[in-house]
């Protein structure tokens, strides 16, 4: 006879005799602790602290550059230039500027830019090209000021190459104009 309760539910297997298999037993799933999350939470907590309890500074560094005396960099004032003529190179339509520069300035002149403009046979300007002074050495050849500053007050032979003339240039000499001056201060 069948049990009352086993005729509504019909997959109920009455136990059996003799040995059995028993399922296998899976341990429990333990619960990893997140270890990398927490440490870094626990260093941004403690960046945060840091940053929260520094006492703020002005910049010293800024305020001391912004305060401190800059040396009087010469002008165009302080470089005078004399004795200006065209001389012809041996190539082509280029030239040369020759002519005296005087330092009136109290520091060492390391370097020298003109601008020339040049004009139309209507004195309309055509052009305007800047370019470094160049020393003149004693024997020919030009110097750089940098390897030979002129000193306060010295007046030294100088010459500025031009390579490129535009076209209905009047052949005059170009107007010039200091555009940049720099030294050492002795």
């Amino acid at each position: 006879m069948t049990p009352a309760w086993m005729a509504t539910n019909p997959q109920y297997q009455p136990p059996q005799k003799g040995p059995q298999l028993v399922p296998e037993l899976q341990a429990p799933v333990k619960m990893q602790f997140p270890g990398p999350l927490v440490a870094i939470v626990a260093a941004a907590a403690i960046l945060t602290a840091l940053i929260v309890s520094l006492p703020s500074v002005p910049n010293q560094r800024a305020r001391s550059i912004a305060a401190a005396q800059q040396p009087q960099q010469p002008t165009g004032i302080q470089v005078q230039l004399t004795d200006m003529k065209m001389v012809p190179a041996q190539v082509g339509s280029a030239f040369y500027i020759d002519g005296q520069l005087i330092n009136s300035g109290g520091g060492d002149i390391t370097g020298v830019q003109l601008q020339g403009a040049f004009k139309s046979a209507s004195g309309q300007v055509l052009d305007t090209q800047t370019h470094p002074v160049n020393g003149l050495r004693s024997g020919g050849g030009m110097q750089d000021l940098s390897q030979a500053p002129i000193k306060p007050n010295e007046v030294r032979p100088v010459r500025i190459y031009y390579d490129h003339v535009p076209q209905g240039w009047n052949r005059q000499m170009p107007e010039l104009k200091v555009t940049a001056v720099t030294s050492s201060k002795q």
